[in-house]
C-alpha cells in the first residue's frame, strides 16, 4: 500500500520491522521499489533476500525485470533474464519476455527485441507488441513500427492503444495523411480511444471516475462539495 502511494520511506520502515520476513514480504517490496523507480535498489534487495536463504520465484523475477525496464538498467536485466532459468530453473512467462522486451526496446535494441518476441515458446500477447511498438515510438522506428502494429492488431484488434501508437509514431515523422487515413480507419471500426480513468480508495471502497463521464452515483454530493471548497478557496485568496 505504502510503495503504490509513492511512500517508499514509509514502506521500508514497516518492512523493516518484520520479525519474520518470508518471499512474499521481500517480492512485495521489491516490486513496490521497482515501479517507484529505485532499480539499484530492488536488485540490492533481491541479494539481501539470497542472503537471508529464501528461494526467489517468478514473481520475484518479474518485479527484478520491471525495476530493470524502469531504471534503464538493460544489461542487468538481460542477465537476470537469462539466470531466471539457467541458474535458479524457473519457467519464464509470458509477462516475464514482456517485461524483458521493454527493457530491449526502451534501450534501442529494437531488433533484439523482435528477435526474442519471434523465439518466444508460444504465441506473443498485446503486451509484447505494445512494448515493442512502444519502442519503436520512443526511437521513431518507423521501419519496424509498421509490422509491429499488424502483429498487435492481430491479437488485440479491439484496442485503441495500438492506433494511437501508431499515429504518434507516424506523426513524429510528419505522415499527416497516414494519420489522417489511420483515423479514418478507426472510425470505420467501431474503434475509440479509451478515456483516462482514475480509481479512488474511500474507506475500503474504490471509487472510479472517468474523464468526461458523469456516471458516478454520488456526482452530484461531489460537485456540491467541491463547489462549496472552491468558494472558500476564493475567500481565502488575497
Amino acid at each position: 500500500m505504502y510503495c503504490k502511494c509513492g511512500s517508499l520511506d514509509k514502506a521500508k520502515e514497516v518492512f523493516s520491522k518484520l520479525t519474520t520476513k518470508d518471499a512474499i514480504s521481500f517480492n512485495a517490496m521489491i516490486m513496490g521499489l521497482a515501479v517507484n523507480g529505485k532499480g539499484e535498489d530492488a536488485i540490492h534487495l533481491f541479494e539481501k533476500m539470497q542472503d537471508f536463504s529464501l528461494y526467489p520465484n517468478a514473481g520475484t523475477f518479474l518485479g527484478l525485470l520491471w525495476a530493470c525496464s524502469h531504471s534503464g538498467l538493460s544489461n542487468k536485466g538481460r542477465q537476470i533474464f537469462n539466470d531466471m532459468t539457467s541458474v535458479f530453473g524457473i519457467p519464464l512467462r509470458m509477462e516475464h519476455y514482456a517485461c524483458y522486451i521493454d527493457i530491449l526496446a526502451r534501450d534501442g535494441q529494437l531488433e533484439e527485441a523482435a528477435s526474442v518476441a519471434a523465439s518466444m515458446p508460444f504465441k506473443p500477447n498485446n503486451f509484447v507488441w505494445g512494448a515493442l511498438l512502444g519502442g519503436c515510438l520512443l526511437h521513431s522506428r518507423l521501419d519496424l513500427a509498421q509490422d509491429v502494429y499488424n502483429r498487435l492488431v492481430e491479437v488485440d484488434p479491439d484496442s485503441s492503444a495500438c492506433y494511437v501508437m501508431l499515429a504518434n509514431v507516424l506523426a513524429g515523422d510528419r505522415r499527416w495523411d497516414d494519420v489522417s487515413v489511420l483515423r479514418w480507419f478507426m472510425r470505420e471500426k467501431g474503434v475509440k480511444k479509451q478515456p483516462g480513468s482514475s480509481w479512488v480508495n474511500v474507506n475500503g471502497i474504490v471509487h472510479e471516475f472517468v474523464v468526461g463521464s458523469a456516471a458516478h452515483p454520488q456526482m452530484a454530493n461531489i460537485y456540491h462539495t467541491l463547489h462549496g471548497l472552491a468558494g472558500e478557496m476564493r475567500f481565502l485568496t488575497p
